[in-house]
């Protein structure tokens, strides 16, 4: 069968199963319903809200800087250059070639030439990812200004108007969705308790995190099983929203199987000398930052994971600082598309081949002076993950 015939064929299925979709949609969305008030329980964060405005105190002015180029939609992924994203935010924008993605069920998508007309798909993905918001959580705690928690909300906001449900290029791919919700999480830890907050937008934003979850748990890539850092990031997104929203009735299924999962990936891809198996430092940096920031929500929220996983996870660190060259930079080998799961400081201008701030987690995770001394300064990362016991325990090690 050719290959244009075989795509044809596809792209009928897809439309069929489009149809279907839509008939079943409202029964499926009743059955992740629960409870939708602000005050409902919740999982454990990462840090408490007051502690980590306690701590930032006086940070640089170049976080609001930044915070203010978001609230203006400027953007600079994958090489564009600082670029206008509109107003509102063109979620489906590739702007290198000025073409917005049609808005259509997402299997008809996929099986359409994917760049045949000259688009990228990966910058609305990238743009779509909210590794922003987490600058407008900055901006916010460090000046009190709403217009922050503001934007934060309308963006959110816009973006549920924008992207239905299984509609469009923002729900192709599972590992995106399952960062975009992981991202959102961080307005929602901040902001959460704000009048801006409002009830309405709570049940709205809780309605499309089980959304997001559901399409994971449908969608998991792990094609002929074949397991990469794209299933990796899947299974911590199901982890996150299983942990952070115990609400929902597949809560207990996502983070049972999310732990499960994200044990069976170290052992599956990481060699027992603490390196990817992807044989590339900038996917070292992505698969570790989802394995380490996945195991401090762990242990925020009394989950236990074997002495084997700690002791691979531990020895994914060592690598960096094995690796990394004199200046305290890695050095480039394989392939790399930037992939990072939160970036929680300089998200305009951040060192694709500096990986220091990852030994300032593993310092104060592992109580490893060694790490400390090879970081070489205090990292901002560890406010957001570990808050005040985090600076505490940086400052103890000798």
């Amino acid at each position: 069968m050719g290959f244009g015939l075989e795509r044809k064929i596809r792209y009928a299925g897809a439309s069929i199963q489009a149809v279907l979709f839509r008939f079943s949609q409202r029964q499926r969305q009743g059955q992740g319903a629960a409870e939708l008030s602000v005050k409902m329980k919740h999982g454990n964060w990462f840090a408490a809200v007051g502690k980590v405005r306690t701590i930032l105190g006086g940070q640089k002015p170049t976080v609001i800087k930044q915070a203010d180029l978001v609230m203006k939609h400027k953007f600079s992924v994958l090489g564009t250059g600082l670029q206008f994203w509109g107003n509102p935010i063109r979620w489906h924008l590739d702007v290198e070639s000025g073409q917005d993605w049609p808005i259509c069920y997402y299997k008809k998508l996929m099986y359409r030439a994917l760049g045949s007309n000259g688009t990228d798909v990966k910058i609305p993905w990238e743009i779509s990812r909210f590794q922003h918001l987490v600058l407008l959580v900055q901006g916010f705690f460090l000046t009190g200004d709403k217009r922050y928690a503001q934007e934060s909300i309308r963006q959110i906001g816009r973006w549920l108007e924008s992207n239905p449900f299984c509609y469009g290029v923002n729900w192709m791919c599972a590992m995106e969705v399952a960062l975009r919700a992981c991202n959102w999480m961080w307005a929602w830890w901040a902001f959460r308790d704000s009048d801006e907050w409002t009830n309405e937008f709570h049940a709205k934003f809780l309605r499309s995190v089980w959304e997001h979850g559901w399409y994971i748990e449908h969608n998991l890539e792990d094609h002929n099983g074949r397991r990469t850092n794209h299933y990796l990031a899947d299974i911590v997104g199901l982890l996150f929203i299983g942990v952070m929203f115990p609400q929902y009735k597949d809560s207990d299924r996502w983070k049972t199987f999310g732990a499960q999962e994200l044990v069976r990936c170290m052992s599956e891809m990481v060699h027992p000398d603490g390196v990817s198996f992807e044989n590339s430092t900038a996917y070292h940096r992505f698969v570790l930052e989802l394995f380490t920031y996945s195991t401090v929500l762990c242990v925020r929220n009394d989950i236990e994971l074997p002495q084997t996983f700690w002791q691979q996870l531990e020895k994914m660190f060592e690598f960096i600082m094995y690796c990394m060259r004199p200046d305290g930079r890695m050095p480039m080998i394989g392939d790399s598309d930037d992939g990072r799961f939160f970036i929680l400081s300089n998200y305009y201008n951040w060192d694709r081949w500096d990986h220091r701030y990852l030994l300032s987690i593993g310092a104060v995770l592992f109580k490893r002076v060694d790490f400390k001394i090879a970081a070489g300064s205090f990292h901002d990362e560890i406010i957001w993950l570990f808050g005040e016991p985090g600076k505490r325990e940086w400052e103890r090690l000798q």
